[in-house]
């Protein structure tokens, strides 16, 4: 029985799509855990896989919510923090912790750490891209890049590292070089980047769409008016420490519902951890509902239309549920997203500074009735079911680890 380990960072939104293939991969017989921080312990625990806490002293509990909560962008490649992985990496103490594996599937944020643990340790990996690409990018490129953005003590770390190994690359090209034979494995399907140019060592996944417990839906029940239409409105938890965009948004929303227009809907804002206050507030008679949380994809299943922020789980939830969407995108690949969700038809970007009552309004409506549109999101459905029931992962890592 071969078994695999995946080493992820510490953001949800690159953990939960990886529950997918790990699930397919239990199913066909292999031994799977998984090596993180404490911060995803519950969450890994809770879908019954085996796992592996490290970095405990520099990534104790709370460490996530904490940087979110102080407006940190975590794991983007540019925090003092994110690089205490790499020198924890490169530390004797590292092999010690982590449980040995056919198989490393390496978080793409962590992939330079998973090339210096194939250089010193050997190990066979893999890497899980949780995003979309952009065009003209590719896992070597995109890590040369991060390693010219290093700052130079970190560089110099690594390339001691290499040193010691008795090996001295002659460029940033050759030491990331074995990065570009690895597998990477894409939590989305090819259609959703129609304008990337994909490589042989590219597995598309499918949708990779998280599984909610549905008891999680009861709070619904004392907040959904049923005789209305439901829009559902959220922007993720990156916004999470930006209070002042959640309360702009929410300012927008109530001058959105008081149209005549609106009548019809019901909207759900769910504003992410972080908040004070109750567990939900209500707003004119009912038409808007303010929520600390919600689960997603059981509101999801009632909408007729969102507003999201970009990030591609949410986009993957709402095309897999039928729900057209206006993107309103504010960080990282969410601008990237919103066009390309426009350009294939599955729903329209809206800037932020351009978000309004009047803007909000006119585009739900447009996207309420679009059978064009709708017709586009079935499409890319179908795409998504397809896909998903070829388990095509599974099959690369069998043939991959049978060599």
């Amino acid at each position: 029985m071969f078994s695999v380990a995946f080493l992820m960072d510490l953001e949800e939104g690159h953990l939960l799509p990886s529950f997918a293939l790990a699930h397919s991969l239990l199913k066909a017989g292999y031994r799977v855990c998984y090596v993180s921080v404490e911060d995803n312990k519950e969450l890994v625990i809770g879908q019954g896989f085996e796992f592996h806490a490290i970095f405990k002293d520099r990534y104790p509990r709370g460490y996530r919510d904490f940087y979110k909560a102080n407006n940190q962008l975590m794991n983007a490649g540019t925090t003092a923090g994110h690089y205490d992985y790499l020198h924890e990496i490169m530390s004797d103490s590292t092999m010690q912790q982590l449980p040995a594996a056919d198989l490393y599937i390496v978080s793409y944020f962590l992939r330079i750490e998973g090339l210096l643990l194939q250089y010193k340790y050997g190990i066979r990996m893999a890497v899980l891209t949780p995003f979309l690409r952009a065009p003209g990018s590719g896992i070597g490129m995109d890590s040369v890049e991060e390693l010219m953005n290093m700052p130079p003590d970190v560089v110099m770390s690594i390339i001691q590292f290499m040193q010691d190994l008795g090996r001295t690359p002659s460029s940033f090209y050759e030491l990331v070089a074995p990065l570009e034979d690895c597998y990477e494995f894409i939590t989305c399907v090819a259609e959703l980047e129609p304008d990337y140019t994909a490589s042989t060592r590219n597995v598309y996944l499918g949708p990779c769409i998280r599984e909610q417990d549905s008891a999680s839906s009861e709070i619904l029940k004392d907040i959904v008016d049923q005789s209305k239409k439901l829009i559902y409105v959220s922007l993720g938890s990156q916004m999470t420490g930006h209070s002042e965009f959640s309360d702009q948004l929410l300012q927008h929303l109530r001058l959105m519902m008081m149209r005549e227009e609106m009548a019809p809907f019901q909207v759900i804002f769910s504003r992410g951890t972080g908040h004070d206050g109750k567990d939900f507030t209500v707003e004119q008679n009912g038409r808007i509902v303010v929520c600390d949380w919600v689960p997603q994809v059981e509101v999801l299943k009632m909408s007729t239309a969102a507003v999201i922020h970009g990030g591609l789980g949410t986009i993957k939830e709402c095309i897999y549920y039928g729900v057209p969407m206006i993107v309103c995108p504010f960080v990282r690949d969410q601008p990237l997203n919103a066009a390309r969700i426009e350009k294939l038809n599955l729903g329209v970007s809206l800037d932020m500074a351009a978000v309004s009552g009047q803007s909000l309004s006119e585009r739900l409506l447009h996207l309420s009735d679009n059978e064009f549109i709708r017709g586009s999101i079935e499409k890319m459905r179908n795409v998504f079911m397809e896909v998903e029931h070829n388990n095509e992962g599974v099959r690369v890592i069998e043939q991959l680890l049978c060599v």
